[in-house]
C-alpha cells in the first residue's frame, strides 16, 4: 500500500545516515531560508525598500532570474564530484545573500544581491538532490525523494515565527537572527555527516 511505502521510506531515511542528514538540511532551509525571501517579498518591497507593485515585480524577477541562471549552470556543469561540499558552500552563500539583502534599502543595490542569492539557492538545492539520489539505494529512491518533498512543510512554521519577530525587532534583525541560526545548523549538520556532505 502507499502508506506502507511511506512508512518504509521514512524508516530507511531514518536509519541511513546520509539520507537523515540531508532530510534535516532540507527541512532547515525550508524553515529558515524560504520565508525570508519568497514569502515575505511583498512586505520587504513595501516596508523596507519603499517600492510599489512595479518595484516588487522587479525584485521577484531578479530573484527568479538568478534561480534560472543557477539551474542552467548546474545543468551545464553536470554531476562532477564534491557535490556535497559544493552544496554546503552554496547554501551558506544563500544565507549570506539573504541577510545582505535584508540590510539594504535601495532597489539598485538589492537587485544584484537578489540575483546572486537566487543563483546560490539553485546551486544548493540542485546539488542536494544529486547528493541524496547517490546516497540511497535504487529501490528506495522514489520513496526517499517523496519524503524529501514533504520537508517543504517546515516553511509555514518558519513563516509563523517571522511575524512576531518583525513586529518587535524589525525585518533586518529578524533576517539576521534566522540566518545566524540557519548557518550554525547547516555547519553542524555538515560536520555531523561530513563523510557524505564534505569529503
Amino acid at each position: 500500500s502507499h502508506w506502507r511505502d511511506l512508512r518504509d521510506g521514512i524508516a530507511y531515511a531514518w536509519r541511513t545516515p546520509a539520507a537523515a542528514g540531508l532530510m534535516l538540511l532540507a527541512a532547515l532551509v525550508n524553515f529558515m531560508g524560504f520565508p525570508l525571501t519568497f514569502n515575505l517579498m511583498p512586505y520587504i518591497a513595501r516596508e523596507v525598500y519603499g517600492l510599489d507593485a512595479t518595484g516588487l515585480s522587479h525584485l521577484v524577477a531578479g530573484l527568479g532570474f538568478g534561480t534560472l541562471t543557477g539551474s542552467i549552470i548546474m545543468a551545464l556543469r553536470g554531476g562532477e564530484g564534491n557535490s556535497g561540499r559544493f552544496m554546503t558552500v552554496a547554501l551558506l552563500c544563500w544565507f549570506l545573500g539573504i541577510v545582505t539583502f535584508a540590510h539594504l534599502d535601495t532597489k539598485a543595490a538589492g537587485l544584484p544581491v537578489l540575483f546572486f542569492t537566487g543563483m546560490a539557492h539553485s546551486f544548493g538545492l540542485i546539488a542536494m538532490t544529486g547528493v541524496l539520489l547517490r546516497a540511497v539505494e535504487d529501490r528506495f529512491r522514489g520513496r526517499v525523494m517523496g519524503i524529501r518533498m514533504l520537508c517543504v512543510y517546515a516553511l509555514p512554521f518558519g513563516l509563523l515565527g517571522t511575524g512576531p519577530l518583525i513586529e518587535r525587532i524589525g525585518y533586518p534583525a529578524t533576517a539576521s537572527l534566522y540566518v545566524a541560526f540557519g548557518m550554525v545548523c547547516t555547519t553542524l549538520i555538515a560536520w555531523r555527516w561530513r563523510d557524505v556532505m564534505w569529503r
